[in-house]
């Protein structure tokens, strides 16, 4: 088996309560930052602005964003899966895997930022960075829902797909009526 670099393959050799504790430090960091900038998770792939920027809001986006996948993952494992599926290393390997996020943030923090959205070039140049950093998270969670839960094939992407897709549709439902409160 090749030795890939950590950013690429991260989950063969951080899973269970290491993979937790950096995923949840991490989760922490995004959290400061979305408080700093408004910077919202409207759901697994969707961000921007929203129109509560209540503390509560923004704790509760991140919690919901992690732990819907993470649970479909870990269902998904519990019912796919022929191995012993542990709870800490779905939920681990997947806030570790959500971990891309946070260079997404940064950058919302430039003096500028938004200016630079607002232009047509800047714009697309801009579009390339998020849309880089979605697929590395997706790769990081394919990879969590493949290491923690052993899974291969047809099952393996099966449960991918309906969790993602589903996952994305349920924060987003969610997170929209924090919105309301």
């Amino acid at each position: 088996m090749k030795n890939n670099p950590l950013w690429v393959d991260p989950f063969r050799r951080i899973a269970g309560a290491q993979a937790l504790l950096y995923g949840l430090i991490g989760m922490v960091a995004s959290l400061i930052i979305s408080l700093l900038t408004n910077y919202h998770y409207h759901g697994l792939l969707h961000f921007g602005s929203a129109p509560n920027n209540s503390e509560w809001v923004f704790i509760a986006e991140h919690l919901v964003v992690w732990l819907i996948p993470a649970t479909l993952f870990y269902l998904c494992g519990l019912f796919f899966s022929r191995s012993k599926i542990r709870f800490i290393d779905v939920y681990g390997t997947v806030s570790f895997a959500l971990l891309p996020l946070l260079p997404l943030q940064l950058i919302s923090i430039i003096p500028g930022f938004n200016d630079l959205l607002r232009d047509p070039i800047g714009g697309v140049m801009l579009a390339m960075f998020p849309l880089t950093i979605c697929a590395w998270m997706l790769i990081w969670l394919f990879d969590s829902l493949k290491v923690s839960c052993n899974l291969k094939g047809s099952r393996l992407w099966m449960c991918y797909l309906f969790s993602i897709y589903f996952g994305d549709i349920i924060c987003r439902i969610i997170i929209t009526n924090f919105y309301r409160l």
